[in-house]
């Protein structure tokens, strides 16, 4: 049985395009394995109107299968189909891998 978790607790994540295979892509959001992602998990994808991504694009959107036994399932839409700032960041940018006390300390400054 899968757990799916409602809409209002569904984490929020920033991860990495790692691989396209067929109908699914690959995200590395920093856990023990790749998130999968849809490409009709975008606001306005269809069959025919695929989003246009690539390998090393940073992606923003929520998980809906979080469960440790189980690969983490991703979208970047919410439960009205709407994107709501989710999706392709782009790939001009930087992440960075930063320990919650290092976001403590910039949180009291």
């Amino acid at each position: 049985m899968q757990r799916r978790t409602s809409e209002e607790h569904r984490p929020q994540v920033i991860g990495i395009l790692m691989a396209k295979s067929g109908d699914i892509f690959k995200v590395d959001v920093g856990g023990s394995e790749l998130a999968s992602l849809s490409y009709l998990a975008f606001e306005g994808a269809t069959k025919s109107n695929r989003p246009n991504v690539q390998v090393g694009y940073l992606i923003y959107g929520q998980c809906v299968v979080a469960n440790k036994d189980m690969e983490p399932e991703m979208v970047c839409i919410d439960i009205c189909g709407w994107a709501n700032g989710m999706g392709v960041i782009g790939q001009d940018g930087l992440l960075f891998k930063v320990t919650l006390g290092l976001i403590e300390k910039s949180k009291i400054s």
